[in-house]
């Protein structure tokens, strides 16, 4: 995902939603209608683009690029970019930092927090 080449603009922050699991750890795949109705499915996601003024109004904490975050469902705009989901919302939308440990240090396909929920990265790594 070329997310260098993506920019947010005044206060907005672009996020990558993560996806779901695939299948359950005894290998049955779980259905789309499954994997669609998780909760987290659109709520938490890694920040890949963060805007100039975003995090610069008295009350709302400034925001990296990398940031794991907890965000409203509906609480932003969905697009597509390069071939991959994203949302756009308003810096005071973030609800919540999350522990990047708690993302980075677990395996693709672990169900992190207890959610179902597991990150997703390009074959390379990337955002």
């Amino acid at each position: 995902f070329p997310s260098h080449d993506i920019t947010a603009t005044n206060e907005f922050i672009i996020i990558r939603p993560l996806g779901t699991k695939q299948e359950t750890t005894s290998g049955i795949l779980l259905p789309e209608v499954v994997r669609n109705n998780t909760l987290q499915l659109m709520t938490i996601g890694r920040i890949v683009a963060v805007g100039e003024h975003a995090g610069k109004r008295p009350g709302v904490s400034a925001f990296e690029r990398g940031e794991y975050v907890l965000y409203p469902k509906n609480g932003g705009y969905l697009f597509e970019y390069a071939g991959v989901k994203l949302v756009i919302v308003n810096d005071d939308a973030i609800l919540a930092r999350l522990p990047r440990e708690d993302f980075e240090n677990s395996k693709a396909g672990v169900d992190l927090l207890g959610s179902g929920v597991t990150p997703k990265e390009d074959k390379k790594g990337k955002l």
